[in-house]
This record gives C-alpha cells, structure tokens and sequence, in this order.
C-alpha cells in the first residue's frame, strides 16, 4: 500500500519509509566501531575544556575552541571554514603552542594529534592545565 505524506514542507511517499540502503547501514556500523575503538585504544587520557585558540596556518589565524585535550592531541572546533591542510600550529590560550596533524574531521570539527612526544606535551599541560581547570 502506498500513501502520500504532507507534512507541509515536503511529500513523502511512505514507501520510501520503508527501505534501507545496505550500504549505508554498512557505512554507519563500520563508523561506529571504527570510533569505539579509537576511543578505547587511547593511551592518555583526555580532559574537556573550553579553552580558546588559535590555528596558525601559512597564511591565515583561525580561530579555535579546545573542546578535550590530552598529552597527544586534542578536538579543536574551529569557527569558521578551515582550508584543508594536514599540518599546522595551535596555540592553546593559558596552556602553550603544539604542532599537530589532523586525524579526522566532521564539519569544522577535528582530531588533532600533537607530534611532540606526549611526555613533553604532558609537562606543559601539568600545571597549566590544572590552573585553568581550577578557575
């Protein structure tokens, strides 16, 4: 049976309701445990923050929000479009600057993992970070 939907905006034919696209249900579950797993084989542990930042880009300064941060990388959400580029600078407000590679990106979202070694990178967010989380 085949209805047609109004929903005022836009019709639907409800039979389109009923069909799954494999591949997307493929594409959603391969995603979905691709970031499980990403998550459970992290070696350090990461903080939320609300830290602000910049990019530092070869020819541009974005702006940025550190939205988790650890000893060997952070998600960053930038407020506007960033050029896509692999490599770059951040310098995370109150904490310090770290180059970094992206690992993934969603939108103006992104994974960035810190090519210092992390104990380094551990050394400066030790106090710096306490401090900025006690505020």
């Amino acid at each position: 049976m085949q209805a047609e939907v109004d929903f005022g905006f836009c019709e639907m034919d409800t039979d389109s309701l009923n069909t799954i696209d494999p591949s997307a249900v493929s594409r959603a579950t391969a995603a979905s445990e691709e970031k499980k797993s990403s998550i459970a084989d992290r070696q350090f542990q990461r903080v939320r923050t609300l830290l602000t930042g910049v990019l530092i880009l070869d020819d541009a300064l974005v702006d940025v929000m550190v939205l988790d941060i650890s000893a060997n990388g952070a998600r960053i959400r930038a407020k506007e479009a960033v050029p896509d580029v692999s490599e770059f600078k951040i310098r995370v407000n109150g904490v310090g600057q770290f180059q970094g590679v992206v690992r993934w990106r969603e939108g103006n979202t992104f994974g960035v993992q810190f090519l210092e070694e992390p104990q380094e990178v551990a050394r400066n967010l030790g106090g710096r970070l306490k401090n900025i989380l006690a505020k």
